[in-house]
């Protein structure tokens, strides 16, 4: 079975790509339940006193109380989560891959890297940034929307 012979994950191209995100999401998963806790806790207790006199339960207090009151933060933390991905998509290609899994692990970053910097083509390293800054670009701006509004105000 499975656990006498085990799973050689990092070199089963058809595995690799689920173990390489999947790896990512835990990384930051800690950072953003810590922090969801901490928006739960800035939350005026007597909103969830006011709920349980309204009749709500647990789970109601929980969708209608907590999560509607920390939805523009949640917006923004899930944005500065795909970013922080990313944003270490690059590094984790590069040091997790190995020669058999190569075609399977190289993103944008990482090619980057072994073309543009390891073998000294500088034209294709900048081009290859370039679309990896496009990319990011429109999560950026979602979320300065998100955190800060509709942009600046006309009058």
């Amino acid at each position: 079975g499975v656990l006498e012979h085990g799973i050689a994950f990092l070199t089963h191209e058809s595995v690799f790509p689920a173990v390489f995100v999947g790896a990512s999401v835990w990384k930051h998963a800690g950072l953003m339940a810590f922090l969801c806790w901490m928006l739960l806790q800035q939350i005026d207790s007597d909103m969830r006193d006011a709920a349980a006199i309204d009749g709500l339960g647990p789970i109601g207090t929980t969708f209608r109380v907590e999560l509607f009151s920390i939805r523009q933060q949640l917006y923004a933390l899930t944005l500065f989560t795909a970013l922080l991905l990313l944003d270490s998509f690059g590094e984790q290609a590069l040091s997790i891959a190995s020669a058999a899994i190569r075609s399977q692990a190289d993103v944008i970053e990482s090619y980057v890297y072994r073309i543009g910097i390891q073998r000294g083509r500088w034209a294709l390293g900048v081009a290859g940034s370039l679309v990896s800054a496009a990319v990011r670009l429109p999560v950026v701006f979602l979320l300065a929307v998100t955190l800060y509004g509709r942009g600046p105000r006309r009058k």
